[in-house]
């Protein structure tokens, strides 16, 4: 069902964000307004130019350039850059898939993460900006595709609908998830060096 997977991991996200962040973290109240603010939008949409567009989408962007305009200028640019060639390749990979499908050995949604996942971890290093590049590009790319396709009368399904939003916050919640875990075996190294220093010691 399209937006399952938006719901599950929005709700799994606002809960840990609200009952298991830190009371004194800064981002934990804005975290968890931003979440309860993207599920109720979800169901609008409006009209421009003939153009259905998601709500949720145009939220999701604001909010997107909002913190880039926060970071410094020379990582701005370099976000912008990246965010750029993402969506270059969220739209190969969707004109590929209607073109020449025979390539898709996988379910097109999993596959384009997956793609789009491996491509930004490549090219950013720091998980704000992997998250901000993601997300703007896949918005981005998912804008321009549409509009190529209603230009040639091919499409005109709403732009970022559930489906569109399934890929997006699975690509988010992975990158999380990595990052999370990563911190955690970083940790779990540093606490299994410290017990074999104790242990040189007391021999």
């Amino acid at each position: 069902m399209e937006g399952s997977i938006y719901f599950l991991l929005v709700w799994i996200m606002w809960i840990v964000a609200t009952f298991f962040m830190r009371k004194n973290n800064p981002i934990r109240t804005k975290l968890s307004i931003y979440i309860l603010l993207s599920i109720i939008l979800v169901p609008y949409e409006f009209q421009w130019g003939g153009v259905h567009i998601s709500v949720e989408l145009l939220f999701i962007l604001l909010i997107s350039f909002y913190y880039v305009g926060n970071i410094k200028w020379n990582s701005i640019i370099y976000v912008i850059v990246c965010s750029f060639f993402t969506m270059i390749a969220y739209i190969t990979i969707e004109l590929t898939s209607i073109i020449d499908p025979v390539w898709l050995f996988l379910p097109k949604m999993w596959l384009r993460v997956g793609i789009l996942l491996l491509f930004v971890v490549l090219i950013q290093k720091v998980i704000f900006k992997q998250i901000l590049t993601y997300i703007i590009g896949n918005v981005l790319g998912e804008v321009v595709f549409h509009l190529i396709l209603r230009k040639y009368g091919m499409y005109n399904e709403e732009i970022g609908n559930l489906m569109f939003l399934d890929s997006l916050m699975l690509g988010v919640f992975s990158l999380l998830s990595f990052y999370y875990i990563k911190c955690f075996l970083i940790k779990m190294e540093q606490y299994v060096l410290h017990i074999e220093k104790q242990k040189q010691k007391n021999i």
